[in-house]
């Protein structure tokens, strides 16, 4: 890999053996299309938001210093240009504007191309560039991360006598930085829209307010049950919605927590849980609450206990029974040897025997039974 001072030797040639004239600068080519410029904007939109925040302290904390920043995509293209109005209208005003390509091919050497090509944060002041016009100028270039490869640029441009390392420095750990923030912005964009998925799509309600009891949140599931739209109830308060609500109030004012508190809504029983959301400092800032529906499931544990009861029943008639058919067995065997043995013509014996064997026969048949 080529050295910084050999690469800009080397930019120099190049820009020679193109004929170009150090002491007039070329003519940029065309410009994007705004279409593809806005498309392009669209994709950096991320890092373009973080940057401006950061960039914006680094204006401040250079106190009064005179300074351009410039965003460029990985190919080069002019995505966002501000600062000091004076610098910008100058770079303008040699075509430089959002939308034109920064190649050696058509501005000379340039610290965006640079930092592009050699992956690492680039400085160029004072006669470092090509064309003579630009020697009382410095250019200061980071080249900044997406999806694992590099993205772009983020470059400051300021007068060469105000140059120093320290700018590079700064302006390496301002990217730094700004990747960070960006990947936790993205991080975040997916958390949420995995927490809207779910939200969304739960089978329990859920309720959120913020640390003055009022309701930032509410599922679909929660709309339908509690018979209210989010639009309706957000910014009220939660001490409005019936039942759950003196609960999680609860929970503001005492720092209580509740699980498993069975509530009845529209003629329907629910499992209520309700939990303080703390910050970074531990203190409250709001409350969550969830309910989910446990008819069916009591309905079923009804049907079981009764189940129970029935089998439990069961097994005692079964075993009555048991206990009945047994001795009455013995009694009809030893009655039928008990009347071969007593041998009789008395009608009156007959009829008794008839008697008693009809009586034995019916309660072993309901006992069958």
């Amino acid at each position: 890999m080529e050295t910084r001072n050999t690469y800009i030797y080397n930019s120099h040639q190049r820009c020679l053996k193109r004929n170009m004239d150090p002491y007039e600068l070329p003519i940029p080519g065309e410009k994007l299309p705004k279409s593809e410029l806005v498309q392009k904007k669209r994709i950096l939109d991320d890092i373009i938001s973080v940057a401006r925040k950061f960039m914006t302290k680094i204006i401040a904390e250079l106190d009064g210093t005179a300074v351009l920043i410039v965003i460029t995509d990985h190919e080069g293209y002019i995505i966002e240009l501000y600062g000091d109005e004076m610098i910008k209208w100058q770079i303008e005003s040699l075509g430089l504007t959002p939308g034109v390509r920064l190649i050696e091919e058509e501005v000379g050497t340039n610290s965006i191309e640079m930092a592009l090509k050699i992956g690492e944060s680039v400085e160029l002041i004072g006669l470092d560039h090509f064309f003579h016009s630009l020697h009382e100028s410095a250019c200061f270039s980071v080249p900044f991360s997406s999806s694992g490869k590099i993205g772009g640029t983020i470059s400051v441009m300021m007068a060469a006598h105000h140059a120093s390392s320290f700018h590079s420095g700064l302006l390496k750990s301002a990217v730094d930085s700004i990747e960070r923030e960006v990947r936790v912005k993205q991080q975040n964009k997916k958390l949420l829209v995995l927490n809207q998925v779910l939200m969304e799509n739960s089978r329990n309600g859920v309720i959120m307010a913020d640390e003055d009891g009022k309701i930032v949140e509410i599922n679909p599931f929660a709309e339908k049950v509690l018979s209210c739209s989010k639009e309706e109830v957000c910014n009220r308060p939660i001490t409005e919605i019936a039942v759950i609500g003196g609960y999680m109030e609860n929970v503001l004012r005492d720092s209580k927590k509740y699980e498993d508190i069975e509530v009845s809504i529209s003629n329907k029983t629910y499992l209520f849980d309700a939990f303080p959301i703390y910050n970074e400092s531990h203190q409250i800032n709001g409350v969550f609450g969830q309910f989910r529906d446990i008819t069916e499931r009591l309905a079923l544990e009804r049907q079981l206990m009764l189940s129970e009861k029935l089998s439990a029943i069961g097994k005692i008639s079964a075993g009555l029974a048991h206990e009945i058919r047994n001795p009455l067995t013995s009694i009809i065997g030893l009655l039928e040897i008990f009347k071969e043995n007593l041998k009789t013509d008395n009608d009156k014996q007959e009829e008794y025997f008839r008697i008693i064997y009809s009586e034995l026969e019916r309660i072993k048949n309901l006992v069958q039974q």
